[in-house]
Order: structure tokens, then sequence, then C-alpha cells
């Protein structure tokens, strides 16, 4: 079903994100005084899983107290989501997600939280570039050769959804609407099912994370076809860009950020993003979190505001064309 009008009709602004307001409480100047959980909003051994132990490990060390992931999975990202939403204010409630129920659920109907309200971004802390791969006996190498391929061929290649909603769609919808291709949608419940039937050729392309792909890449069963960045990325160079095509800008960068409940004190907020800053420009964490395949990208809570802000036109754009429909 798509999206209601007046869905459609959101207005992001930075001012928006209440917390981002002096608080009216009085912030703790020793924050954390106490263990501080962490919302992650997707099913633990997941992608979100590794990076949030390292990131919040690292704090956990250096501050003398325990960031603690709680794994709230379910509905795309939107129930951990919830449950971040209606956590005490005060510091000791932390939610790192991507962009799924944050960007997505200003368009979805009866999602129990406000997204523009209820949540209030402290930090972005990294970036990663999407991808396409393919079965490597697909006939096509490069994204100028897969979109030729698609529009002589039309409906004829397989491409496979990790999660309808989530960032594989979204990476299809972007593909499909600025070059006019359209594709064969397999939808999957899971990234494991998903990778099976990519690496026997079931499915003939995914989408996803560089890292996703290496098992496949490796085993010589897939080959990467586009980096969707206007720049070739530093862990897998050789990679062509989209932009290397007669199609510029299609681009899909994943984010990770993290946020906390509205009426959180902006000094916990900028203590919190300090203490994140710490962390993840931290030369040996960094490394760690480019292991993973993200890159670090930190700046201030208005940084974040604005990013996501960005990524809410293009969700509107989409939808408005009617290339990305909304689950219920």
């Amino acid at each position: 079903m798509k999206a209601r009008s007046s869905f459609l009709a959101v207005a992001l602004s930075v001012s928006s994100f209440a917390g981002l307001a002096p608080g009216a409480a009085h912030a703790e100047t020793d924050w954390p005084s106490r263990v501080v959980r962490v919302i992650i909003p997707w099913a633990a051994g997941g992608g979100t899983d590794p990076l949030a132990r390292v990131i919040f490990g690292d704090m956990s060390q250096r501050l003398g107290h325990t960031f603690v992931p709680d794994f709230k999975g379910g509905a795309s990202g939107t129930i951990g989501t919830a449950a971040a939403a209606r956590a005490a204010p005060d510091g000791y409630t932390m939610m790192m997600t991507s962009g799924t129920p944050v960007v997505n659920a200003n368009f979805m109907p009866n999602v129990p939280y406000d997204p523009k309200v209820d949540i209030v971004p402290v930090a972005q802390v990294t970036t990663s570039t999407l991808f396409v791969a393919a079965n490597v006996h697909t006939p096509y190498n490069t994204f100028q050769e897969l979109i030729d391929y698609a529009k002589a061929h039309p409906g004829k290649i397989n491409a496979a959804l990790n999660g309808i909603g989530g960032t594989s769609h979204v990476t299809l919808s972007t593909i499909q609407h600025a070059t006019g291709v359209k594709f064969n949608v397999i939808p999957y419940s899971g990234s494991g099912a998903q990778q099976a039937d990519l690496m026997s050729g079931v499915v003939d392309i995914g989408f996803g994370f560089a890292t996703s792909f290496m098992p496949g890449i490796k085993s010589g069963k897939l080959k990467f076809i586009a980096a969707l960045s206007p720049e070739r990325d530093p862990m897998v160079p050789d990679v062509q860009t989209s932009d290397e095509s007669a199609y510029k800008g299609v681009y899909n960068v994943n984010w990770f950020t993290v946020f906390v409940p509205k009426g959180t004190p902006r000094e916990i907020i900028d203590k919190m993003n300090a203490e994140l800053r710490t962390t993840v420009t931290n030369p040996v964490i960094a490394k760690k979190i480019n292991e993973l395949g993200y890159a670090v990208k930190i700046g201030s809570p208005e940084d974040a505001a604005n990013m996501i802000k960005a990524d809410v036109e293009q969700m509107r754009k989409l939808i408005e064309a009617g290339v990305f429909e909304i689950p219920k």
C-alpha cells in the first residue's frame, strides 16, 4: 500500500529535534555514573551487533561503567525504536540504529512514535557504501552493463530483496527510479537465504555491504558490479562506482547514528557526543570499524539532524514517484 498523502507532507527541520535545545532537567555532571542501556532495534547476530560491541565495548572500558547492548528486533526496527522513545530521558538509555526506523518511519502508518520528535540524534558514527553484487555467471560486470542488459531484457533479472522497507529495498527502488529499468524482485526475510540463492544462481543480483558479499566473492561464486557512491570504496578499490557509467548520482550510503529519548538534557547529549567521538576516532577502534566494512564519520547533533532531513527528502521523492511502497 502506498503511503497516505498526509505522510508525504512531513517537514523534518533541525529545530524539530526538541532535545537539541537546552534541557530543563538538571544534567548529571558525572555522566555516566551507572550502567547505560544501548537499544539496538535489530536482532543479535546481525550486521549491527559487531559494530555496537566495538563502539560501546570501548566506551565501557574507558568510562568505567558498562554500556549494555539491548537487542530488540522486529518490524523493520520500529519495535526497538519505540522502546527507546518511551525510555526515561536521563542519559541511561541510548539507541544505535541505521536509517530505516528513523527515515522510513516518517511515512509508515501506525508507528508508535514520532521519528521527528520522540528520538533525538546524538551523533552519526559511521557511514557505509551499498554495493550491487551478482552471481558470477551473469553476463554483466559493470553498472552500465547491468542497466543495458536490464533494458534489453525487461523483467529478466531476478533481484534479491532482503527485507521490505529496508536498506536493500531503498537501493533497488533508487536504481529503478534513476535508470528506468524494472527488475523481477524476489523478497527474502533474512540475509542467509538470500546469500545462498545468490551464490547458487537462483537470483541474479543482490544489494548490501561489501563485507556481506565477501565470502561469495572469495569463493568465486559472486562478483561485485558496482559501488553505489561517487567515489570508489577504499576497502575494494577495484570495484567501479555507479558514477563510472552514464547514470550519475545513483547513490545509496547507509549510516549508523546514536539517539536518545526526547527531553534528554543538552549537557548530557554533548558529553555523549564527545565520548563517542573519542572512541570512533581512536586509531585502534577506527581500524576495527573499517574491518567491519564501515567508515568513521562523526559530527555534531545538528550535523546528524541535517543528514536525516536529507534522507527523508530522498525517501519522499521515491514514494511520490511511485517506485517505493512503505509496508503496512
